[in-house]
């Protein structure tokens, strides 16, 4: 990469020139973002993987406008049209849509009404008028110009012909355009009218039949919407702006002071404006607002996700997971602490087999029979019937397990995929989902992570936006996800391994295989007993693989095997040894000596930066860290609420199912989700909801309104300064399961 193109980055991503040549060089040289975000920050300033995402990002924006620089100079060239002045200015363009304003007047054509007239030989007349340095009545240069051959019959085709000329120029002017292009942005206005379809088909944008609003307010939610009706041609959709100050700066600007053909120039500047110039920025400015809306509506999903596979994995428990359906049954597994099938049934509560009390029996028996725990129940269709029929089991027999509700997107889709195909060869696709909605209790990470990330639906108009682009923001979501939590080299399955830094699909396969045929792993060295491992894969992916069961503690933790030594050096300075490090109560007395010393003579000593030492230190303090712990758990209960149980005032404890521009949807135990709007998210002004929660979290609540008519309950999580009704702690604990997402 050049060095013009390293400094541009770093002043449009207010980086550090040297952090910014320093990481663009280890990402050609093949290493992972994950890597070089864990492992070398000195070398990027601590940059993170937000930090180096952007400047991917940044550097091919910068590589796009620098090849179209270039294919704009040797156009321009090649018409012999280039001048010292307008290569400087096209060199100096720092925006896509500057480049294009410039190259505009060189670019080649379509076929326009000006073109059509310069074919006629107008040129020369559209010129003279402009220059206006022959003072003679229009009719009689123009009458010079009739020809009949060309379609010139009369003095007023000749002008009209003239005028389009002089129009498509002015169209051209770059001034001119980014004038248009302030004033759309900055005074503009969008409005809406009802389209052609008719109304039974338009129902969901009736809100926008009579609709206004100024294009900086309008907030990218609307936006999608607004194109969403466009296309289904519900709606009409228009820009407007004021004219009389753009008319008055274009005639300062073009039209010379006691111009002879000024109000030719006038009647030529209002057709450029109205004709092209408007409705071209118009466009622009559609464009840039619908790819403004679709990055947000990205990070709103990418955000969502994150909060999905992030949720705490529930480990070391038995499982029933239950797949809910009404007329093909309710789908039921039964699996070990390790997510093993131990057994499979259907059972038919719901219409039309109404087996109620023989799905009751079923249930009951599984659950005895298995030493079941926690029971995970899809989110999906009959998803509350199915908890109503398991509360009663549990009550009428006493059992001690409790439930969860688990969100079952993509859940089918995986059923249906070779993976699920290899794996339950033999197993109904119905069987298989219920088996992954209950790993997804167990761990979500390692289960989510088998879908494609766009099955999982969460956010706001997910097909609105461009989908090869979601997928890929997506992706680099899960990724990160992953690699944030790390492995196990000895449990993960291919599909969480394939994700970690360096390895791909055919090498997760291999160490599968080869812990299958050669044992586990014991150490983090013995992954290069597999062929397919070199010495570059192992160092990119050799921190985020850990090893359980292995005699060095070191290998349950992040530090890299590259500072092993490191890491030994600095417990024996402090005082420790690898066997503290194994000890179950982690090191005593860590941060009381780290007071003691400095960490810069610490660092220097031992040949690394702060940044290295401090996570090194961090990671020996906490063996077998997971990121994922920090929050909450699951809310399990073993009652179900109905709306009829709630009364506004009371608190309770929800669960955050999906996170919008206008609010979050938490479920709060009913069968439908509450909405906190996104006014009732703090007593501060929250902008960006995804800012101040997301998917998974557990939150309390207090229900402001309830519209029983129409099944909507609104929340509020701030807190009043007087004492509202509290929910009594059995029923705050159970009150959540999952509920069909409620309109605003």
């Amino acid at each position: 990469m050049s060095e013009e193109t390293i400094a541009t980055i770093a002043a449009l991503g207010h980086f550090n020139l040297e952090h910014v040549r320093a990481a663009t060089e280890m990402i050609d040289q093949g290493f992972t973002i994950a890597f070089i975000a864990r492992y070398r920050k000195e070398k990027t300033g601590n940059m993170g993987h937000g930090g180096l995402l952007r400047l991917l990002r940044l550097r091919q924006q910068v590589n796009q406008l620098q090849m179209r620089k270039a294919a704009v100079i040797e156009s321009i060239r090649e018409q012999d049209k280039l001048t010292p002045d307008l290569e400087s200015q096209i060199q100096h363009a720092g925006q896509m849509r500057v480049l294009e304003d410039l190259y505009l007047p060189f670019k080649p054509a379509r076929r326009t009404a000006g073109t059509i007239a310069v074919e006629r030989g107008l040129q020369p007349l559209a010129d003279a008028i402009m220059n206006g340095d022959q003072p003679l009545p229009l009719n009689q240069m123009a009458a010079g110009y009739i020809r009949h051959d060309q379609e010139l019959h009369t003095t007023s085709d000749v002008l009209n012909g003239a005028l389009m000329i002089v129009s498509e120029c002015y169209g051209a002017h770059p001034l001119i355009r980014q004038r248009v292009r302030d004033l759309v942005w900055g005074e503009g206005v969008l409005t809406c009218s009802r389209g052609a379809v008719p109304e039974e088909h338009v129902k969901e944008f009736r809100d926008y039949f009579n609709f206004s609003e100024a294009i900086r307010q309008l907030p990218p939610h609307r936006v999608l919407a607004v194109n969403r009706g466009e296309r289904k041609k519900a709606l009409k959709v228009s820009v407007h702006v004021t004219q009389d100050i753009l008319m008055e700066e274009c005639r300062t600007l073009l039209v010379p002071q006691d111009h002879p053909y000024e109000d030719f120039l006038l009647q030529a500047i209002d057709d450029s404006l109205n004709r092209l110039v408007i409705p071209a920025i118009s466009r622009e400015v559609r464009k840039e607002l619908t790819e403004a809306a679709e990055c947000h509506a990205m990070d709103v999903f990418a955000s969502n996700l994150t909060g999905m596979l992030m949720t705490p994995p529930v480990a070391d428990a038995r499982v029933l997971a239950i797949d809910p359906g009404f007329r093909t049954g309710c789908k039921v597994a039964a699996l070990d602490e390790q997510g093993k099938l131990l057994a499979e049934t259907i059972v038919y509560p719901h219409e039309p087999q109404c087996r109620w009390q023989d799905s009751k029996d079923t249930l009951r028996d599984l659950i005895l029979k298995h030493k079941i725990e926690l029971i995970a129940i899809g989110n999906g269709t009959g998803c509350h019937e199915t908890e109503k029929l398991l509360t009663e089991a549990i009550a009428e027999n006493d059992l001690h397990a409790k439930y969860t509700m688990v969100s079952e997107a993509g859940a089918s889709v995986y059923a249906a995929c070779p993976l699920a195909e290899e794996e339950f060869p033999k197993l109904d696709p119905a069987l298989r989902a219920a088996v992954s909605i209950g790993r997804r209790l167990q761990n979500p990470l390692g289960e989510f992570v088998k879908v494609d990330p766009r099955c999982i639906g969460v956010g706001l108009y997910q097909h609105d936006v461009d989908q090869e682009m979601l997928r890929a923001r997506l992706e680099e979501v899960v990724t990160n996800c992953v690699n944030s939590v790390d492995a196990d080299a000895n449990t993960a399955e291919a599909s969480l391994l394939a994700r970690i830094s360096g390895l791909n699909p055919d090498m997760a396969k291999a160490i599968v295989a080869s812990r299958l045929k050669d044992g586990p792993f014991r150490s983090r060295q013995d992954l290069c007993r597999i062929p397919e491992m070199d010495e570059f894969t192992f160092t990119m992916c050799a921190g985020f693989l850990r090893i359980s069961g292995s005699e060095n503690p070191l290998a349950r933790t992040r530090v890299h095997p590259e500072n092993y030594q490191v890491a030994e050096t600095a417990l024996d300075m402090l005082g420790y040894s690898l066997e503290d490090v194994a000890n179950a109560e982690g090191l005593p007395g860590l941060r009381q000596k780290l007071e003691k010393v400095s960490l810069e003579e610490m660092a220097k000593s031992l040949g690394v930066g702060i940044p290295t030492l401090s996570d090194i230190l961090f990671s020996l303090e906490h063996l077998d860290y997971d990121v994922r712990l920090q929050s909450p758990q699951p809310i399990f209960k073993s009652r179900m609420l109905v709306l009829e149980d709630l009364k506004p005032g009371m608190w309770l404890k929800g669960t955050v199912r999906n996170v919008v521009d206008f609010g979050a949807f938490v479920d709060i135990g009913v069968k439908e989700d509450g909405l906190v709007h996104v006014s009732q998210l703090s007593s501060k002004y929250i902008k960006n909801p995804t800012d101040f929660v997301h998917v998974g979290q557990t939150v309390d609540v207090r229900i402001v309104t309830i519209d029983r008519d129409r099944r909507r309950i609104a929340l509020s999580m701030i807190r009043l300064q007087e004492p509202c009704q509290q929910h009594n702690a059995t029923a705050a604990a159970s009150s959540s399961s999952a509920a069909s997402a409620a309109t605003t």
